[in-house]
């Protein structure tokens, strides 16, 4: 009890001097804490925080999200990737107006049956919007617990998980537990750095083990990462008058719901072989688990129809800022045909 204390007030007292001043800080208000954790759970704050104002102007409320339209949600989100983060906040929306009266639950357990919902954020909301003690762990609480008590297993493995939620479990602040989640968040985000951490200003390092061993830099204990999947996707582009092709995503790949351009894929770099076609632009987009190779073709129509998959629609280019796009596609029409890109 008397650590737990004393870990608590000097953590929640540097919070409470040094927290950035962010829109939904304050706010008890599930709604807003819910969209601003699903945002930035992949994104940073700096990159994310104009989508979160701007789709907290069009979505302010429940409501309005859960009567939403998806390709709509997906249109504010572009660019953000992670494009299922989306998807489950509208079907959540749905869920909480049809199952939930509107309201959000207050239980983990609870929070956890909403579509998307997982143990980080469940305990988010359950401790900042309810008070519940409930330890979120992101990978910034999971570097500073790694660092203070050296924990010798890697973050992603089951035993590392268990070490890292028991010493949260020990040491959060019951009675104030999502200051004592902010704060600990905030803390990995501005002190303890994955690469050099700020450890001459920070509160607890009286109690950091790595840094009385001068080990910052090997925790957390790094295990070797999977190999990425290389994939070549060709896309077409074939323009009539004013207008182009464009098709939607189906299915449940990447960027599924938005729209592209017809697509090849290959096994390789050479979608036309026999035939010289040259690309106009090339690129590498950089996935989780995938690595994209993306060529874009000039095509006529009556080249086009050797590769047509039936499924594509005209639209004019004045017309194309009305359909979600994956981010690089979205970024190539914008220098194509001189889009706002919004």
């Amino acid at each position: 009890m008397k650590q737990r204390l004393e870990f608590s007030q000097k953590l929640l007292h540097w919070y409470r001097l040094n927290k950035r001043d962010l829109p939904w800080r304050g706010s008890k208000d599930p709604y807003r804490i819910w969209v601003a954790e699903i945002i930035f759970q992949q994104t940073r704050i700096d990159q994310g925080l104009g989508y979160y104002t701007r789709f907290m102007s069009r979505f302010p409320d429940l409501e309005s999200l859960a009567a939403a339209d998806e390709e709509e949600v997906l249109k504010i989100w572009q660019g953000l990737g992670y494009y299922s983060r989306a998807r489950n906040m509208l079907r959540a929306a749905r869920q909480l107006v049809e199952d939930f009266a509107g309201r959000f639950p207050e239980t983990e357990g609870d929070l956890r049956k909403l579509r998307g919902v997982g143990e980080y954020t469940a305990a988010c909301l359950a401790s900042v919007c309810f008070g519940v003690p409930a330890p979120a762990v992101d990978g910034n609480v999971t570097r500073v617990i790694s660092r203070l008590f050296t924990i010798g297993e890697a973050p992603e493995s089951q035993t590392g998980k268990r070490l890292v939620r028991e010493y949260l479990r020990n040491l959060i602040d019951h009675q104030d537990p999502g200051d004592f989640n902010e704060a600990m968040m905030e803390l990995g985000a501005l002190i303890c750095k994955p690469a050099s951490p700020l450890c001459g200003v920070c509160p607890l390092s009286d109690k950091c083990k790595a840094y009385a061993s001068n080990q910052t830099g090997s925790y957390p204990v790094r295990r070797r990462s999977a190999l990425r999947r290389e994939r070549w996707f060709h896309y077409l582009v074939v323009c009539e008058g004013d207008s182009v092709l464009i098709r939607k995503r189906t299915g449940s790949d990447v960027w599924q719901g938005l729209y592209d351009l017809p697509l090849i894929e290959s096994e390789g770099p050479d979608p036309f072989p026999g035939r010289f076609i040259q690309a106009n632009e090339t690129l590498v987009h950089h996935l989780t688990h995938q690595v994209i190779r993306i060529s874009f073709y000039d095509l006529n129509p009556g080249q086009f129809r050797d590769y047509a998959g039936g499924d594509e629609i005209a639209v004019r280019q004045d017309q194309l800022d009305a359909y979600p796009f994956p981010k690089p596609v979205g970024d190539y029409l914008n220098r194509r045909f001189g889009r706002s890109g919004h």
